[in-house]
């Protein structure tokens, strides 16, 4: 009995060895869940807008005018980014060609204040020209102002700006408000469609484009 208990206990010993030996059992094994996709975020500020301006103007004396513009913003990391402009139209003023251009640089601070909604603060130095047939005039000053931008929904986003301007001249009238406002839908992660207007004290510009993502 004794040696049939001991027997025993050996064949199981023994399978239980060659269980270990052999390793885990064959089969299916359950795959680990795949890691959740990062979430996209709502706004960039790597984007180059190209666009067509259409301006008119607080006076009988200047004809309404056409022309091109293009805004540039590119993140230096953190909420520090830059930002820059030009833009050139023609018309007439007092019977005369007259060439109007305008750039802008400076830097901008964006505040998350949701996902959806970011508020941002910029300033920097702006330049204006008058270029007639025979002679020209340029201007140097600089603007500050708030900004916002919402999300409707991922690609579609509403935006303002509120910008104070002033070129220092000797004249009284050479500080305004600029309240530039728009939309931007997105064709896809590369490309946009860009509307909106600029309101001023003397004049007002409607402008239509693309943004291009980089």
């Amino acid at each position: 009995m004794k040696k049939s208990l001991l027997l025993g206990a050996m064949i199981l010993l023994g399978s239980a060895v060659s269980q270990v030996h052999a390793g885990p059992a064959k089969g299916p094994v359950a795959a680990a869940p795949a890691p959740a996709p990062a979430a996209v975020p709502m706004f960039t500020y790597d984007f180059l807008d190209v666009q067509y301006i259409y301006t008119n103007f607080d006076s009988p004396w200047i004809d309404d005018a056409h022309g091109a513009g293009a805004n540039l913003s590119k993140s230096l990391g953190g909420p520090l980014y830059l930002t820059g402009s030009f833009a050139w139209s023609d018309t007439e003023a007092d019977y005369e060609p007259v060439d109007l251009y305008g750039a802008s640089g400076g830097l901008g601070v964006y505040c998350p204040v949701m996902d959806r909604m970011h508020i941002n603060l910029e300033g920097g130095a702006l330049w204006s020209k008058e270029d007639y047939d025979y002679y020209s005039e340029d201007d140097w000053g600089y603007f500050v102002g708030p900004g916002v931008r919402f999300a409707i929904c991922q690609g579609f986003e509403l935006f303002a700006n509120v910008y104070y301007t002033d070129f220092g001249g000797e004249g009284a009238d050479t500080d305004g408000i600029d309240v530039n406002v728009g939309a931007i839908f997105d064709i896809s992660q590369y490309f946009g469609i860009k509307v909106g207007g600029l309101i001023g004290e003397d004049q007002n510009s409607a402008f239509v484009g693309g943004r291009i993502y980089y």
